[in-house]
């Protein structure tokens, strides 16, 4: 009888999340007929039945800080100790990491319990043009430290990929892209988008712009809403949603300032079905990694106008599966969105080219495999 390979993947949270949803496929997905699967996170976030029910051994590390990078000198230790206890009582064959602080502290306590094989997922870089030149230089110094204790890394992009490579945390022949992948079976989209903008209380002959991702500075959500503002002042019966919630959501509300043609639909679980109400998908990011929320709407042939940041460009391509605009420039952002909405042609060619660029390549299946023969390679089994 072939003995199964232990495996354990460590995430900052369960919030809902591209990287969250990621790591839960892959969890789910493995072969339990070749791997055991544990799972290791915060005891926060709305997925945390998900995946209790998605490994075969849930595992909470509760001094471990979510997903903020900055150095806490309490919780830290703490959460670095608790993992080391974790892995050698466990005894893991591979430890895969994912996002910034569980990804270090992860790596660090794998690298310290000589376990076989510690592997990491760059889902995005803590370290972006949007914060201090000092802070920025730091982060990158810890992601090299972290780099030198790990066997592999996965990054979600080749953008990504090349960044690691310039930057030196990682070097070559101990890199690969693998794209997040997704249940493609959720997004094909419908015939239903009347019903569906009834039934969220729109007008269903007016076109609906939609945005979906957390109500946070990384999606500048306050750049949506003032492109939405400008498209309304040309096109006045457009229609904008924004799905989702954080920290920002009342500064987001006071900005709308109660015009109706905003909404505000909070967190939901029913995203497929969103998407059937939307007739053109904004991201509208400082940085990103591949954007999750992204692949998902394309999936349901939807045109996209997204921000030219990291990884959006390798699915979003200029003209042909939607529109890329700059960072932080509502203006040209709305310039694009109208332009949409005046040219259902576009619309159409567009949303459909964009199913075809991720369909089939962003299965989760075909994800999950690339992983489980990169384990496979790296235990030499």
């Amino acid at each position: 009888m072939m003995t199964k390979i232990k495996v354990l993947h460590l995430i900052g949270h369960l919030e809902c999340g591209g990287a969250q949803d990621n790591t839960l496929s892959t969890v789910q997905g493995l072969d339990r007929t070749q791997f055991e699967v544990h799972l290791a996170s915060a005891p926060v976030g709305r997925w945390l039945p998900r995946g209790c029910q998605a490994a075969d051994e849930f595992h909470m590390i509760r001094s471990l800080r979510q997903d903020r990078f900055d150095i806490d000198l309490f919780a830290d230790p703490r959460a670095l100790l608790e993992t080391m206890v974790l892995i050698r009582a466990q005894q893991y064959d591979l430890v895969h990491t994912h996002s910034s602080k569980a990804g270090f502290i992860g790596r660090v306590a794998a690298h310290a319990c000589r376990t076989k094989v510690v592997v990491h997922t760059i889902h995005g870089f803590p370290f972006h043009d949007h914060m201090s030149p000092f802070r920025r230089w730091s982060y990158i110094q810890l992601e090299r430290f972290a780099a030198r204790r790990t066997h592999y890394l996965i990054s979600v992009c080749e953008r990504i990929e090349a960044e690691a490579l310039s930057l030196e945390i990682a070097s070559p022949g101990r890199i690969v892209t693998i794209y997040s992948g997704i249940d493609l079976s959720k997004f094909k989209g419908s015939a239903d988008s009347r019903q569906q903008k009834l039934a969220l209380a729109l007008q269903p002959d007016h076109l609906v712009v939609g945005f979906v991702g957390r109500l946070s500075r990384q999606k500048a959500p306050q750049d949506f809403v003032r492109a939405a503002q400008v498209v309304l002042t040309r096109v006045p019966n457009a229609q904008f949603i924004m799905v989702g919630d954080g920290p920002l959501q009342h500064e987001v509300r006071q900005l709308i300032a109660g015009d109706p043609r905003i909404r505000m639909l909070g967190y939901r679980d029913d995203i497929p079905e969103l998407l059937n109400a939307v007739d053109i998908f904004v991201i509208s990011s400082l940085w990103e990694g591949l954007g999750r929320s992204l692949t998902e709407a394309m999936a349901a042939g939807l045109p996209v106008v997204a921000t030219n940041v990291n990884g959006v460009p390798e699915v979003v391509v200029e003209g042909q599966t939607g529109f890329l605009v700059p960072s932080h420039d509502p203006q040209t952002l709305a310039d694009r969105i109208v332009y949409l909405l005046r040219n259902p042609s576009v619309r159409t060619r567009l949303g459909q080219n964009a199913r075809d660029r991720v369909v089939p390549a962003f299965e989760a299946a075909t994800m999950v495999q690339r992983i489980s023969d990169l384990y496979r390679s790296l235990l030499g089994t």
